[in-house]
């Protein structure tokens, strides 16, 4: 990324919707120096990273509360050089990277990491030789894995690109190399969707380095087809089939369908009139659509696709705005969708869409009744919706689908809907929603915070299910202490048929399992007796078995 000295202004999106368009409006101007890069924590905090020529080229990072309205300016300790990349994973937890010591011999670059909104910043990853960090990024499905990429420190002689992984959010990075093809990548370039899959944009060669198996192997996709131009943008829809890349300096859009294995040139403008410059691509994580930019000295055109990229509809621009070469969207899946974006010569704008979802949310929440987390969502219209997954997570597994919801098709009015999540285990749970249209897209709604079932607060025996049974049936037993634990079974006459269990049960929820195969029709007792602490708890209840 070669440094340009111009003054720089932001442009902001905000959607009341996720599938939706708009149009855009003037906003809050800053001034900067060189490209900003943007990136947002929540629909209102918006932080935005470059340098100010009138503190002698140093890095300078803006946070906004109110969605870009307004802007404060961080305190960086000590001074960094020109910032190039950043990424807000919260308002608390930053990362920034230096820029502009690639071919030259002036030293090493930092990352840095802020925990505290950048009220501090500690040094993460210095290069050993010159370098350019383009791009810092976080998996949206596996939070704890993230990469760093700086470009190599010689490309003349074919020097390796330096790159850093961290497997535990942040806390620590590990050092590995890709071979750089005599090319350095473009600011931002970068996708990851987890830890198998993620890759960069090439600058002087048409084309993206990726893996798909997590660095073990790099393959150059070859671009050069479409574009003779270098790869300005590249991003990949979470089922890391379908993807979008952008180029500089050209009007064309190249498009995949098979993780990247195959690229087409894409048709984005009905009239063939998308205009030639730098263009940036966003896909929403979790959903079908994707927005593109593309951006030159004399004017912006916006698009929106919401099938990947098959089709395309214009976002109207101001025709005075011009270079906006970088811009981040953000959606929890609920409230409204957001994007900001930094222009580099003219004002900012906003771009307000009243457009409807598919399916517009109204409200997700939950409520834990003992084991069983009650979950509750409205919708006030929908669109072909056929239904709804239930997707749960803990905090160190994966998303498994636990339960389903039929939609209402087609609706303009309130419709309220409800799923138990029934027997989950003690912890912190994650849930979404994923609704599926008619036609097979789908798109995320996360719920807000992490569900807690905590341990039992009493020893409690459940009755028998099913029950009348034939021959098979099971008992839950819950336990809030460590305790001694027996479980036998009785006939009516009190004679001992079966232990069950007896030994030691760990606080939790418990299931036990009886077969009376071999027994006759009639009334049964299962009695738990369990013990901790000095203290004994006896409890008795009847089943009664069928033949």
């Amino acid at each position: 990324m070669k440094n340009i000295n111009i003054i720089i202004a932001a442009i902001v999106i905000t959607l009341t919707s996720q599938l939706s368009f708009g149009q855009w409006v003037p906003v809050n101007t800053l001034s900067l120096d060189s490209y900003p890069v943007v990136s947002m924590a929540s629909n209102s905090i918006v932080f935005v990273a470059g340098s100010q020529k009138t503190q002698n080229d140093k890095g300078v990072v803006y946070k906004s509360t109110d969605g870009g309205t307004t802007f404060s300016s961080l305190n960086i300790n000590p001074p960094t050089r020109k910032l190039y990349c950043i990424n807000a994973r919260s308002e608390n937890e930053l990362y920034i990277g230096e820029g502009g010591v690639r071919l030259t011999s002036e030293g090493q670059v930092k990352a840095y990491r802020s925990t505290n909104g950048g009220q501090t910043w500690n040094s993460i990853i210095t290069t050993v030789d010159r370098g350019f960090f383009n791009w810092i990024l976080f998996s949206k499905t596996n939070p704890n894995f993230g990469v760093i990429m700086s470009d190599a420190k010689n490309i003349g002689n074919n020097s390796d690109f330096s790159m850093w992984k961290t497997t535990n959010n942040g806390t620590t990075w590990t050092a590995f190399t890709v071979p750089s093809q005599k090319s350095t990548s473009y600011m931002n370039s970068g996708y990851l969707i987890d830890n198998n899959f993620y890759g960069f944009g090439m600058q002087e060669k048409t084309g993206i380095m990726m893996t798909k198996n997590g660095g073990a192997n790099w393959i150059f996709s070859d671009l050069s087809a479409i574009s003779t131009k270098g790869v300005s943008s590249v991003s990949f829809n979470d089922d890391k089939l379908n993807g979008i890349a952008s180029f500089l300096n050209d009007n064309v859009v190249a498009r995949t369908t098979n993780g990247g294995t195959n690229w087409f040139s894409q048709s984005v403008s009905p009239s063939n009139a998308m205009i030639t410059g730098t263009g940036s691509v966003d896909y929403v994580s979790g959903t079908n659509a994707v927005y593109l930019m593309v951006s030159n000295t004399t004017g912006t055109q916006s698009y929106k696709s919401v099938d990947n990229g098959a089709t395309w509809e214009s976002i109207p621009v101001p025709s005075q705005v011009k270079d906006v070469y970088s811009f981040d969207i953000y959606y929890n899946g609920v409230s409204n969708a957001t994007g900001f974006g930094t222009s580099s010569t003219t004002a900012p704008i906003k771009l307000i869409d009243s457009s409807p979802l598919p399916v517009k949310l109204q409200s997700f929440t939950y409520s834990v009744s003992g084991r069983n987390v009650n979950l509750n969502w409205a919708t006030s219209m929908e669109e072909n919706n056929a239904g709804f997954d239930i997707e749960r997570k803990s905090e160190t597994g994966n998303w498994t689908k636990v339960g389903y919801v039929a939609g209402k098709g087609n609706s303009n009015n309130v419709n309220n809907y409800k799923y138990t999540d029934s027997k989950v285990e003690a912890g912190k749970f994650s849930y979404r929603l994923k609704q599926t249209d008619y036609n097979g897209n789908y798109e995320y709604f996360t719920l807000s915070g992490n569900v807690t079932v905590g341990n039992p607060s009493k020893y409690v025996l459940s009755q028998n299910y099913p029950n009348p049974f034939n021959p098979v049936t099971k008992i839950d037993f819950e336990v809030p202490q460590d305790s001694k634990v027996t479980m036998k079974v009785y006939d009516i006459t009190g004679k001992e048929i079966v232990t069950l269990f007896s030994g030691v049960k760990s606080a939790g929820f418990h299931t036990v399992q009886f077969d009376g195969n071999g027994l006759s029709t009639g009334i049964y007792f299962y009695r738990l007796v369990a013990s901790a602490n000095g203290q004994e708890s006896v409890i008795t209840k009847k089943m009664n078995l069928i033949k």
